[in-house]
């Protein structure tokens, strides 16, 4: 796992043999939280958001909802294409005002989306509310 962690950490553009590692340590641990966040965050950076969602979903039902996973999860239905569920995600992660710097990511991600949309108040407006 701490090998699919460092690649993770130096941007090593070819992350199947960090996924692999990160898979493999799921399988000795299946109850892993922290393999499945590692083999997610893999299958994010390798694009393929569907199996990263499966395995956010896995650590929800296992440790219960936190910021970080939501973060992902908007994440990956943003590069889905599943625009108006992200920005919904996003919208109530940064509403949440939750002391985690995930909460903070996810504001910093809306307000680039509404930006990019040219919806200039509404991300004014949430870059004050989180400012």
């Amino acid at each position: 796992l701490r090998i699919a962690v460092a690649a993770l950490q130096e941007g090593i553009p070819d992350l199947t043999e960090s996924l692999r590692h990160a898979e493999r340590a799921l399988r000795f641990n299946q109850g892993s939280s922290s393999a499945r966040l590692v083999a997610a965050l893999c299958q994010i950076e390798r694009d393929e958001n569907q199996a990263a969602m499966r395995l956010l979903s896995e650590i929800e039902e296992l440790d219960g909802p936190t910021p970080r996973i939501a973060y992902h999860k908007a994440i990956c239905l943003l590069r889905q294409g599943e625009l108006s569920n992200a920005l919904h995600e996003l919208q109530t992660l940064a509403e949440s005002r939750q002391s985690d710097p995930y909460v903070q990511y996810a504001a910093w991600a809306l307000v680039n989306e509404q930006i990019r949309q040219g919806r200039f108040e509404e991300a004014i407006q949430v870059f004050t509310a989180v400012t």
